[in-house]
C-alpha cells in the first residue's frame, strides 16, 4: 500500500469557478427517478403522515403533494413551502410533522435516529425540503424537483428480521444489464465499501437484528446525499427570500433554476469530461445499451481513465447533481462521522465472464478516501461552501488533517484491499 496525505488543507475560502453557459436545459432526470419507483407512485395514499396530531387539512395537503409527478401540477409554496421558509432552525419535530411513512416502525426509528443525529451540518440541509417520505415501495432512494421531497427506502431503517422482510422486497435495477451475482458482461466492475474503522456500515452485523447505532452511519450518509440534492436546487440563500411566490408551484420554481443553470452544482469547478465514464454511467445508472468502447475496455484501461478524473465516485458522471451530492456526502460523512470509502475496479479475464466461487477478484486499482485527493477535495470544499451557510472550512480541514488517502497495489485481491485499515 502507498500512503498519501493532503498537500494542502485549503484552509482559506475557495474561489468557485463559474462557467458561462448558453441555452437552457430540458431534463433534470426527475422523470427517470419517478419511473424507477413507479410502484410507489401507483399506490397513492399508501403512505400516511407519521404525526397523528396533524390537522386533516395538513394530512390532505401532504398526501396530495408527495405523489405529484409533473412540475406544472405540483403544490404551491403556500400549500407546502420548504421547511426553512418558516423555520430558522429546523427541529426534529418540524421534520416529523412533514414525514410520511408506509409503516409505523419506520417513523419511530426515524424519530429516534433524528434525535441521535444532531449534527449541525445535517440539520442545516433539511430547510430545503418540503417533506420526507419513507416507504417499503421505494428503492433506490431519491429526490425529485417535481415535489421538493426526499423519498427514502425503508431498508435503511429496519431493526429485526420481520421488518427486514417488509422493506426489502423492491429491487434496485441499476446495473442489471451489466452484471449478475455470478457473471459480468464487461472486463471490469466498479465496487466500493463505506466503513468506520473497518466495519462495513451497510452491513454492520451478521445477524438479522440491528440496533439504532448500527443503522445511524448509513442513514446519515444517505440523508446528506439526498438533502444535498434538495439544497442544490434550493440553497438557503435562495429559499429564505421566496416572498411573492406563495401562489407559484414549487416544482416550477425548482425546474426553472435547473433550466437556467442556477443550481449550486453549476457553480463549482467542472467535472473532468470523460466520454468512456459517461458511457459507463449511462449503461449502469440508466440501463442504456452498452457502448462498444466499454465492451473493448479492460480493467486497467478503465482504472487509468477514472484515476485522472477529479471525481470522487463514478456516479459523478451520471449528472452534475450526482457529482455534487457525492462530493458533499463523502466530505461531511468523513469529517463528521468518520465514514471512510474504499473504491476498487475489479478485473475479469474476458467479457461475459462466469465468476467461479473461488475467484479472488483481483483489482486493477483501488483507493481509500479518494475525497482527499487534492483536486477532488478542492471541489468538495467548493460545493460545501455553497450548500451550507457559514461553512466552517477551517474546522473541516482540521478534522481531516490526520486522515490519509491510501492507494492499493494493483493486482491484489479485493478482500485484501478491503481488509487493510491501518
Amino acid at each position: 500500500m502507498k500512503f498519501l496525505t493532503l498537500s494542502t488543507l485549503y484552509l482559506i475560502l475557495l474561489i468557485s469557478a463559474s462557467c458561462s453557459k448558453g441555452g437552457s436545459r430540458s431534463d433534470d432526470g426527475s422523470q427517470a427517478k419517478i419511473a424507477a419507483n413507479a410502484e410507489f407512485f401507483k399506490l397513492v395514499g399508501k403512505v400516511y403522515p407519521y404525526r397523528t396530531n396533524n390537522s386533516e387539512s395538513q394530512k390532505s395537503i401532504l398526501t396530495k403533494c408527495i405523489y405529484i409527478t409533473e412540475s406544472n401540477e405540483s403544490c404551491t409554496v403556500n400549500e407546502l413551502a420548504p421547511l426553512g421558509v418558516s423555520h430558522d432552525y429546523v427541529s426534529t419535530e418540524d421534520i416529523l410533522s412533514r414525514t410520511l411513512v408506509s409503516h409505523d416502525f419506520l417513523g419511530a426509528h426515524f424519530e429516534k435516529a433524528l434525535n441521535s443525529l444532531q449534527n449541525p451540518y445535517l440539520r442545516k440541509l433539511f430547510g430545503s425540503v418540503t417533506a420526507v417520505v419513507i416507504s417499503d415501495k421505494i428503492n433506490p432512494s431519491f429526490y425529485t424537483s417535481r415535489t421538493g421531497v426526499i423519498y427514502i427506502s425503508g431498508r435503511y431503517l429496519w431493526l429485526n428480521e420481520a421488518q427486514k422482510k417488509i422493506v426489502t422486497q423492491v429491487t434496485d435495477t441499476r446495473g442489471a444489464n451489466l452484471s449478475t451475482t455470478n457473471s459480468s458482461k464487461l472486463k471490469f466492475e466498479f465496487t466500493s465499501r463505506a466503513h468506520i474503522k473497518g466495519t462495513n456500515i451497510r452491513y454492520p452485523v451478521k445477524g438479522l437484528d440491528r440496533n439504532l447505532d448500527d443503522i445511524l452511519p448509513n442513514l446519515f450518509r444517505l440523508l446528506v446525499h439526498e438533502l444535498t440534492h434538495a439544497n442544490d436546487y434550493l440553497p438557503s440563500s435562495y429559499y429564505r427570500d421566496l416572498s411573492g411566490t406563495e401562489d407559484d408551484r414549487i416544482g416550477e420554481i425548482l425546474f426553472e433554476r435547473y433550466k437556467n443553470y442556477k443550481m449550486v452544482s453549476d457553480q463549482i469547478t467542472s467535472l473532468t469530461f470523460s466520454e468512456i465514464l459517461t458511457n459507463y454511467a449511462k449503461a449502469f445508472y440508466q440501463n442504456l445499451d452498452i457502448s462498444p468502447d466499454l465492451i473493448k475496455m479492460d480493467a486497467y484501461e478503465m482504472a487509468e481513465n477514472f484515476e485522472k478524473s477529479n471525481a470522487c465516485d463514478q456516479y459523478a458522471f451520471h449528472s452534475t447533481r450526482e457529482d455534487l451530492a457525492m462530493l458533499v456526502e463523502e466530505l461531511i460523512s468523513l469529517s463528521e462521522m468518520g465514514i471512510e470509502n474504499s473504491r476498487a475496479i475489479i478485473s475479469y479475464p474476458e467479457n461475459d465472464f462466469m465468476i467461479p466461487n473461488d475467484y479472488q477478484y483481483p483489482i486493477s486499482w483501488g483507493v481509500t478516501n479518494r475525497i482527499l485527493k487534492p483536486d477532488v477535495f478542492k471541489r468538495a470544499m467548493e460545493g460545501s461552501e455553497k450548500i451550507f451557510e457559514n461553512f466552517e472550512s477551517f474546522d473541516i480541514a482540521l478534522k481531516l488533517k490526520d486522515i490519509k488517502m491510501i492507494e492499493a497495489t494493483p493486482g491484489i485481491s479485493l478482500t485484501e484491499f478491503f481488509n487493510h485499515h491501518p
